[in-house]
């Protein structure tokens, strides 16, 4: 049996036991459940549009774009073996760390002594990856998600009444303001600033029969002055609710891949996510301005354990002195993570996309366009766009460069795009140190400040 095809059984073989991990479902509710249904019970309060559709979406969101940062890395191929004039050598970039080369792994020469001869085989490449990333959520589509605002309801109560010009004209203190004072009052009345008539009365030491925050409903004249008809609407019951809400998520991501064959890479990508969350929702009811009565309860959960892992094959679909080096990849998602715990989806997910990358002396770009299929709602299906350009002033040992991550979702879109280092420390072995930092574009879905990602990758 050949090589490739002792690899591709190998290949299946671990999809049925990747199956077969996948989490039950689970017989209670999670702690996560019971405060969604807290917070959204309709006898609460009434919630915002804003807060009511990240309580819908934030397990799907936050499984999504773990899946996205992380199972959605690039193969670890910091070393990648290329043909230059029939000689088989490295290529000067160490790569990028979410977008993938357009190129596979490709063989390594390697030189025996046969028979007092000098003879070159080329044996498969491994290359294995660990990182680490780091996410604190905080917004959701622009609004801080610290402070989730319910309410307030508000029962308010109305009172009629009226008073003359005559009331005021009378008055003792009125009658000692300037004409100028005089004036600037009845133009604040007759302007419907009941505000400013009554401060400016109060500070003049008069008592109008009026007060702020009312609504002229009528005016009638008469022969001993004009008589002005109010209405005031004043709190009478009031109820409201804030809560906090904070996620963050650290993951670590083993990430294997080997080069069955010259045009065929096959990895594997095991992320061990941590989740921890927790809310504090405070209730207050006043009645007539005085609190009455207040409430507090505590949601909150942590959970760490294995997240979706996929598997990876990648098949290279030009010559390797081709001028654009293309690929194409399918990426099977295995819901192995606990999707009440936000470790997984809960779903099987399909991803099939292309990749391109050219080198150009020290600078090299790169782009995939991928679309994944989510098998049991197609809500979460997405278009995933990636591209990458890097410059590598020294060759084979530090590279430089910026990325772009797209999610496009029929319902919004994550945007990020940050800078990214790698470096290669030693001489002459295929070590390679990288770290990358994401920062939002747009606004979209529930966000981080920033998405940081370090780790290491060696080959051999």
């Amino acid at each position: 049996m050949k090589p490739c095809e002792v690899e591709l059984l190998v290949l299946g073989a671990l999809s049925v036991v990747l199956a077969l991990l996948a989490p039950a479902e689970a017989t209670q509710r999670s702690e996560f459940e019971r405060f969604r249904e807290y917070i959204l019970n309709p006898e609460f309060l009434e919630l915002g549009s804003v807060e009511a559709a990240l309580m819908e979406t934030a397990t799907g969101q936050i499984a999504g774009q773990a899946r996205g940062y992380v199972t959605g890395a690039s193969s670890p191929g910091a070393f990648v073996a290329i043909l230059v004039q029939d000689t088989w050598t490295r290529m000067t970039s160490l790569g990028p760390i979410f977008t993938e080369r357009g190129r596979t792994t490709a063989f390594e020469p390697e030189e025996t002594i046969e028979e007092g001869r000098t003879v070159v085989h080329r044996r498969g490449l491994w290359a294995f990856g660990l990182y680490y990333s780091y996410a604190d959520f905080k917004e959701f589509d622009g609004n801080d998600i610290n402070s989730l605002f319910r309410g307030p309801r508000v029962t308010a109560e109305t009172t009629d009444f009226s008073f003359s010009s005559a009331d005021i004209l009378t008055h003792e203190k009125y009658r000692a303001q300037t004409s100028r004072w005089r004036r600037e009052f009845w133009d604040a009345i007759d302007g419907g600033q009941y505000q400013k008539a009554t401060q400016m009365g109060r500070t003049a030491g008069i008592d109008p029969p009026f007060r702020g925050n009312v609504e002229l409903v009528g005016v009638e004249r008469k022969p001993e002055g004009t008589v002005f008809h109010l209405q005031e609407q004043f709190e009478h019951i009031r109820q409201v609710a804030d809560a906090t809400f904070r996620i963050k998520t650290q993951t670590a991501t083993v990430l294997a891949s080997f080069s069955a064959t010259e045009w065929l890479d096959l990895t594997v990508l095991i992320p061990i996510h941590w989740i921890d969350w927790h809310s504090d929702v405070v209730r207050e009811h006043y009645v007539d301005g005085v609190l009455v009565e207040s409430s507090r309860a505590h949601f909150g959960d942590s959970a760490t354990g294995l997240g979706d892992i996929a598997l990876r094959s990648k098949f290279r679909l030009t010559h390797p002195v081709a001028a654009v080096d293309c690929a194409a990849a399918l990426d099977l998602h295995f819901p192995t993570g606990d999707e009440d715990e936000f470790l997984g989806t809960g779903s099987f997910g399909v991803t099939p996309f292309l990749m391109a990358s050219k080198e150009l002396g020290p600078v090299t770009p790169y782009v995939n366009v991928g679309y994944l299929f989510d098998t049991e709602d197609s809500d979460w299906s997405r278009l995933e766009v990636k591209a990458a350009l890097d410059f590598t002033p020294i060759a084979r040992r530090l590279t430089i460069g910026g990325e772009f991550v797209g999610l496009i979702y029929d319902d919004f879109k994550i945007y990020d795009a940050g800078v990214a280092l790698k470096v290669a420390p030693l001489k002459d072995k295929p070590l390679a140190l990288g770290a990358s930092v994401l920062f939002p574009v747009n606004d979209d879905g529930l966000r981080p400040d920033y998405v940081g990602v370090f780790g290491a990758e060696w080959s051999f």
